[in-house]
């Protein structure tokens, strides 16, 4: 939900979200909340920026490609 290199910007569904493998409204609620709740936990306590770090970042992406490796979407070719 967060880029490194952009601070304070959510990204509700964007890359690498969970959002195809799941119902979107229910999802975007969820996502919603915890920006709320961040948002909230910042202002009590007293921090104005966040953001994520680049290794952060990273070993997102790592952990999403491994889930995905799993499964049959890497071996279609359903987006040529």
């Amino acid at each position: 939900m967060s880029i490194a290199g952009f601070p304070n910007l959510f990204t509700i569904t964007g890359p690498q979200s969970p959002s195809v493998l799941s119902n979107i409204p229910v999802l975007i609620e969820q996502h919603v909340e915890w920006i709320a709740d961040c948002i909230l936990h910042m202002r009590k306590t007293g921090k104005s920026v966040i953001e994520a770090t680049p290794a952060a970042q990273e070993g997102w992406v790592a952990h999403v490609n491994e889930i995905v490796g799993g499964t049959l979407y890497p071996r279609t070719n359903s987006g040529k």
